[in-house]
């Protein structure tokens, strides 16, 4: 469902438009024209018929005032503000070219204003005491700053459609800002961030000859009236961005193109072209301006080479940017949404990173088109190291950072130095297969400082879901109403391969879960991982302690002035000055992690279990009876780091076999139930048990994937499976998923966006909503 806007609980109306901002900038413009139709009717010789018609017209702009005001919108307010004051000021014709009736009529209109502003409240808006404390005032502020600079940076060819918003956050945010603005909240600079200098000139030499032509033909009424409505649109994008919206150049430009046409006719209306060519000029000269002086406050320099995709950084203080940039391609999930925040944040510490120069590529671009850069240091993070070529390519340096492939097969040439950076502690599956490749490579392995795999400063701090137990509860049960995908359109798939009731109690679930890998070049392919075989314990945070357990869960600890604060589940922490954490559950059993890994399990009724792992990655599980140590659990790893078998007490036995690119073909739980995977293109189309049990899935490309990339967003989605069919949709922000079985009947209509999760079966409607206090 679209946002819903409020200011101090009144709703800020937005009907068609979704924003209420670009509400008020069409009522502003439109009532220009409801000015021009009372002046006319005025003139009308038959009373009765002036004054119904006149009583019609004060009545659609009253009404249009009252809607204007309930969008709360102040840039709205101000534009039609300046459009009135600019036509009866100029209009000249009949009655109305007195001073005391333009007056009158100028007095009349503000005082209704002012009492429509005071009845909605409006008034608080701008009263002294609000604007103090308003941050959208003080944030925009900044936020016209860094969009000069950015113009300075790149003055003709902009950084691409509709990236200024997200390049800004990137680039020139400061690193301790959370606001996380879409666009300028400034037509003028977002057009120019978008597009350059040259579409800021050519947009406002149109506009301002439009108005200079409308000043010089001022006796024709409607040449007022259209000149009024560009101002209008002019003001309004002072405060917000119209540029983007169609329908909001309806009024504007037809008033625009009526100008032109008278005057073209008339040749007395060439000056004022010449004046208006001009002003926009030096509109564009003192822009550029302004950008120099907000460039040389920035510390960072962004250049992008192909828009907001490909962004060369370098110190704005070095005297000569490297003529060799390291590269890094970038992965959404390691450096976050705004992942050049990120980048600045952990430059410095970061051996990584060449601090001179680095060309930075979007986790969504696909292939290096800069290849006269020729750098000679690569960084690869994430998915994006299946681009990692054994032959070196001309790279001296190939560094993987934080890898979510397997390694490649082959060996890196010998005046070829590779290293292979992991987290201090983290549960991904791929970081024992990369151990065992850099080992028999001879690679070098080094391990950063921070636990986890997401690389964000602690200004920029990870959102977390405030939904209360209602919401999830409801969550719950609108994804059983989704077929058997989740709310990106996957498949919601896991196969049990079993266990022992000892671990089960104890918190091991062991489950083969289907999930889709992102590639490079927006590729995807399935992955299988299986829960319960890898956990640890890591300082996300000065202030914070994360638990992942064995299933997968995170677990977050804040800390408090006497140690740390209880999870959400029950459960406490205790730290020790050794490097041992000790994690108490809601069931009273004991977990110690020595460095971040676990070692024991102790439990007042299952006992003591000793626990033998690599780093992350639990190899055995035994009970401990007295000297003796009985095996509850083996896992057993192939010489590639891939899993080959769960070996449970009573010999009891899970199969794995892969094939030679990593895919898993079959597996053989406990019970003797074998299950057989087939593919396509990488892709999960089928599953068959000996048991029965079988799965069919059809697969299409996702229409947003470039953007989704950036926050790990599958490039697919599910359109088919054994009994469902689902079918995707996008109406503004809101993505539409649409459930029928594969008969046809419907099942589910879904909607999900800003303002919350929306919901329509058969039988009920159900709702989770979020509320938003926007400026």
């Amino acid at each position: 469902m679209p946002a819903e806007y409020f200011y101090n609980g009144h709703l800020r109306w937005s009907v068609y438009w979704g924003n209420p901002n670009f509400m008020a900038c069409f009522f502003s413009c439109a009532l220009v024209w409801l000015w021009l139709a009372e002046l006319r009717w005025a003139r009308s010789n038959r009373l009765g018929l002036r004054i119904g018609g006149l009583a019609l017209l004060y009545g659609l702009e009253l009404c249009s005032w009252f809607v204007l005001v309930k969008t709360y919108s102040r840039g709205g307010l101000l534009a039609a503000l300046c459009a009135l004051l600019c036509f009866f000021t100029v209009v000249e014709q009949g009655n109305w070219s007195g001073l005391r009736r333009k007056g009158l009529n100028l007095i009349v209109r503000v005082g209704l204003i002012l009492f429509i502003c005071v009845f909605t409240g409006f008034a608080g808006r701008v009263s002294p005491g609000y604007l103090a404390q308003d941050m959208s005032v003080s944030n925009r502020l900044e936020l016209w700053r860094g969009g000069l600079a950015m113009i300075w940076d790149s003055p003709f060819a902009g950084w691409g459609f509709k990236q200024g918003g997200m390049a800004y956050i990137n680039w020139y945010q400061q690193i301790e800002q959370t606001v996380k603005p879409t666009s300028f909240v400034n037509g003028y600079l977002e057009l120019t961030v978008n597009h350059g200098v040259p579409a800021l000139f050519l947009s406002l030499s149109v506009l301002l000859v439009a108005v200079a032509i409308a000043v010089t033909m001022r006796k024709h009424s409607w040449c007022v009236a259209a000149g009024s409505c560009v101002i209008a649109w002019m003001t309004g994008n002072i405060w917000t961005c119209c540029w983007y919206e169609w329908s909001l150049w309806l009024l504007p430009s037809a008033s625009a193109i009526s100008l032109f046409i008278i005057g073209i006719r008339n040749k007395g209306t060439l000056g004022s072209c010449i004046c208006g060519v001009g002003l926009a000029l030096l509109i564009v000269a003192g822009a550029l301006s302004a950008g120099y002086a907000a460039a040389k406050n920035t510390y960072w320099q962004a250049k992008p080479l192909d828009g907001a995709d490909v962004v060369k950084l370098s110190r704005r203080d070095s005297s000569t940017a490297a003529d060799t940039p390291s590269a890094l391609w970038v992965d959404g999930t390691i450096f976050g949404t705004y992942y050049g925040k990120s980048i600045r944040a952990s430059v410095s510490s970061f051996d990584v990173f060449s601090s001179e120069s680095l060309i930075v590529y979007a986790p969504w671009h696909c292939s290096d088109p800069h290849t006269s850069l020729r750098p000679e240091v690569c960084v690869y993070s994430g998915f994006h190291a299946s681009r990692v070529r054994l032959g070196g390519g001309g790279l001296k340096k190939t560094t993987i950072l934080y890898p979510s492939v397997y390694p490649p097969e082959g060996n890196p040439p010998a005046n070829h130095e590779m290293v292979v950076c992991l987290p201090l502690a983290d549960t991904s599956q791929y970081d024992r297969a990369w151990r065992i490749w850099t080992a028999k490579m001879g690679a070098k392995l080094v391990y950063s400082s921070q636990g986890g795999r997401l690389i964000s400063p602690a200004s920029n701090p990870v959102i977390f879901s405030t939904a209360n137990a209602e919401q999830r509860v409801l969550r719950s049960e609108i994804l059983l109403n989704m077929g058997k995908v989740d709310m990106n359109g996957l498949p919601r798939l896991s196969l049990e391969l079993g266990g022992v009731s000892v671990l089960s109690k104890l918190g091991f679930n062991f489950q083969l879960t289907h999930g889709i890998r992102i590639g490079s070049n927006r590729s995807a392919r399935s992955e299988w991982s299986v829960t319960g075989l890898r956990t640890c314990v890591y300082f996300e945070s000065h202030d914070q302690l994360v638990w992942v357990k064995p299933a997968g869960q995170k677990m977050r600890y804040l800390r408090q002035d006497m140690g740390f604060g209880d999870g959400n589940d029950g459960s406490s922490v205790n730290v020790f000055e050794s490097g041992v954490i000790e994690i108490k559950t809601r069931q009273g059993s004991v977990w110690r992690y020595k460095d971040g890994f676990l070692e024991t399990i102790t439990d007042a009724q299952l006992g003591r279990f000793a626990v033998v792992s690599d780093r992350e990655s639990i190899l055995e599980i035994s009970r401990l009876a007295g000297d003796a140590r009985i095996a509850v659990a083996r896992i057993g790893y192939a010489e590639n780091g891939l899993l080959q078998h769960l070996i449970f007490s009573g010999d009891r036995k899970c199969n794995f076999e892969w094939s030679h690119d990593h895919r898993l073909l079959r597996v053989e739980n406990i019970s003797g139930v074998r299950t057989q995977f087939e593919y396509d293109d990488a892709l999960l189309t089928g599953w068959h048990g000996s048991n029965g049990a079988s799965g069919i899935y059809r697969w299409a490309p996702r229409d947003d994937a470039k953007r989704g990339v950036a926050v790990g967003r599958a490039p697919v989605v599910l359109t088919e499976d054994d009994v469902f069919r689902y079918e995707y949709a996008r109406d503004g922000n809101v993505n539409i998923i649409l459930v029928h079985t594969v008969d046809g009947s419907f099942v589910s209509e879904t909607k999900i966006g800003p303002g919350g999760i929306f919901q329509r079966t058969a039988n009920e409607i159900k709702s989770v909503r979020n509320r938003r206090n926007a400026r």
